[in-house]
């Protein structure tokens, strides 16, 4: 179960380093934005600044339980479920900020950060929502003030100013290495968008490549392609790959020494996100397997009855004309391995259902 949760993030004397400091104010926050950045670990979380010193991160709360861990704690009603999701959620959370706060620390042990947290299922607005976050943040700075009252004849030892040209000398070096780290990464996603194509095109002596791998390419211990269901099952994790791969410049139109593309393999799987991902990067639809009848991806897709994906094959302009070495249309393809769905498809979208394969074979379907 997931919901979202807010961390309301605090740097200790930030009023006072933009009054008594060189830096200012724009030039601060950039800083302590980035450093904020640095610790997130996830794509979905984002860190912004709401004005007096304080930063927002916007985090996913992921929580799991289960009937066995309801039952045990005797949690039976709906309300008392309801309710004990959102003490988890606000458990996650806090975990999430502790998480946060520590990475923090680990950057720079002499910075002092705070954190106030709210689950969204908590608030009725999104302004209500960051109210609760900044008054979870205030309890936290009221109990944090508590400790320091034991430390306050310790800290009156070094002046006011002097601590704040530490604290600027410290964020200028935070400064610069986070300039430097981002030029490095900038140069680095240079070389592999150069390199990308000399590995992610590689093609093995059967002439597959990562991307038809990705996609489900398989073969047996006499590197025949093994295509159909069983053959073809797709891990959780194939659309990122496949995602990833073609972002990084893989050529989705390589074909192996049977003609396969990866879009045929896909195609195969029936799987329509998968397929849905090629497409958006143009991958040739018209492309011919010679090794199994010069059959192209619509082909494939009628052949295995796969008629979502023949439905978005089409929507990007598939050809209905073409046909086999054998003559066969998807229509025919269709109706020979008896995928009624499929040929219905097929008929409404137009093609020809008078076609006559090499040996005059004709569907007359209607």
């Amino acid at each position: 179960m997931i919901s979202w949760g807010m961390i309301l993030i605090e740097l200790d004397g930030f009023v006072d380093i933009v009054k008594f400091s060189t830096i200012d104010e724009a030039t601060l926050v950039e800083i302590i934005e980035k450093m904020v950045d640095e610790t997130l670990g996830m794509q979905t979380q984002y860190v912004d600044y709401m004005g007096d010193g304080q930063f927002v991160v916007i985090t996913p709360v992921d929580v799991t339980i289960t009937i066995n861990e309801l039952e045990s704690q005797q949690i039976l009603t709906e309300e008392d479920k309801q309710e004990y999701f959102l003490e988890c959620k606000d458990v996650r959370l806090r975990e999430i900020a502790s998480q946060i706060l520590n990475d923090l620390s680990l950057q720079e042990s002499e910075f002092e950060f705070c954190a106030g947290v709210s689950i969204q299922d908590f608030a009725k607005s999104d302004s209500e929502w960051f109210e609760l976050a900044k008054e979870n943040l205030a309890e936290i700075k009221a109990y944090r003030e508590l400790d320091r009252t034991r430390q306050q004849d310790a800290d009156n030892e070094q002046p006011q100013q002097e601590k704040i040209d530490d604290i600027e000398q410290r964020l200028r070096m935070h400064a610069e290495r986070l300039a430097t780290k981002a030029k490095n990464r900038s140069v680095m996603q240079l070389v592999v968008n150069e390199e990308a194509a000399s590995y992610m095109n590689y093609q093995d002596e059967n002439g597959d490549s990562g991307l038809m791998i990705a996609c489900t390419c398989r073969r047996d211990e006499n590197k025949h392609l093994i295509l159909g269901e069983d053959a073809n099952e797709i891990s959780v994790d194939t659309l990122a790959v496949v995602a990833n791969m073609l972002k990084g410049g893989c050529n989705a139109d390589l074909q192996n020494k049977e003609g396969m593309t990866a879009l045929m393999f896909a195609c195969i799987t029936g799987e329509v996100s998968l397929v849905q991902t090629l497409l958006e990067y143009h991958c040739n639809l018209e492309l011919t397997a010679p090794k199994f009848d010069s059959k192209t991806a619509l082909h494939f897709a009628a052949y295995y009855g796969r008629t979502q994906v023949m439905e978005l094959l089409i929507s990007h302009k598939a050809n209905l004309r073409a046909v086999t070495n054998s003559g066969d249309n998807a229509l025919l393809l269709a109706v020979i391995n008896g995928f009624t769905d499929t040929a219905q498809c097929l008929v409404n979208h137009g093609i020809d259902v008078n076609h006559q394969n090499e040996v005059e074979c004709t569907c007359n379907y209607k």
